[in-house]
C-alpha cells in the first residue's frame, strides 16, 4: 500500500494527535524526514512529540527528523543533547544515542559542542562515543573548541577502535578552522 503524502497542516495535525495509531505516527515522521528542510515548519511540533512521547520508535525518528530539517531545529538542540547525555536512560534502545548525536551534527549549531565533547566520556562501544566524533567531524570549524580533546582521545588507548574516525575528525575541524580563520 502506497503512503499518503500529507500537507505541513495536516502533518501538524497528526503530530499533535495522542491517539494516532502508532504506525500512523510512524508513517508521519518518515514523510517529514523525506521532506529535509522543508519540514521546517514541523520543528515545534517535533519538539513537543520529543518531550512527551514514551516510544523509543517514535522518539528516535522525531530526533531524526529535526536532523534532517537541518539549521531551522536549533531550538532542539538543548533537548536532543539531553538525550544524548542521558543514553544510558534508554540503553535498551542504543540507537537512539545515535539519531541523537548525527543530528547534532546536521543541525549545526555550536550549541551542539558541548554536548558531543560530553558524550566523548565513554568509550564504550555501544556508547555515543563513535556517533559524536562523526557529528563533530560535520560541524566542522564550529568544533574547533573540541581540537584538544580529540587530540588527547587520539593518544588513549581505551579509545583505539575509534582512531580513523578521531584523525578524520580533527583533520576535516582544523582543515576548515584554518580555511575560515578560526585557527591559527
Amino acid at each position: 500500500m502506497e503512503q499518503e503524502i500529507h500537507s505541513i497542516e495536516k502533518l501538524k495535525s497528526l503530530l499533535k494527535d495522542d491517539q494516532l495509531e502508532i504506525s500512523l505516527k510512524l508513517n508521519a515522521l518518515k514523510q517529514i524526514i523525506s521532506m529535509q528542510e522543508d519540514g521546517a515548519p514541523l520543528v515545534p511540533e517535533l519538539i513537543n512529540m520529543i518531550k512527551n512521547n514514551r516510544y523509543p520508535e517514535i522518539l528516535s525518528f522525531a530526533i531524526e527528523a529535526l536532523g534532517e530539517i537541518g539549521p531551522a531545529s536549533e531550538p532542539a538542540v538543548h533537548i536532543i543533547g539531553n538525550i544524548l547525555e542521558n543514553y544510558k536512560q534508554h540503553n535498551s534502545y542504543d540507537y537512539i544515542h545515535n539519531y541523537a548525536a548525527n543530528s547534532l551534527g546536521k543541525i549545526g549549531s555550536n550549541q551542539a559542542v558541548p554536548f558531543l565533547i560530553n558524550a566523548l566520556k565513554d568509550p564504550d562501544s555501544q556508547g555515543p562515543c563513535f556517533p559524536a566524533i562523526h557529528a563533530l567531524k560535520n560541524l566542522r570549524e564550529k568544533a574547533v573548541s573540541a581540537v584538544s580533546i580529540l587530540q588527547n582521545l587520539r593518544k588513549n588507548k581505551a579509545y583505539s577502535d575509534y582512531f580513523p574516525a578521531i584523525d578524520t575528525a580533527l583533520d576535516t575541524i582544523i582543515t576548515s578552522g584554518k580555511n575560515n580563520k578560526c585557527l591559527n
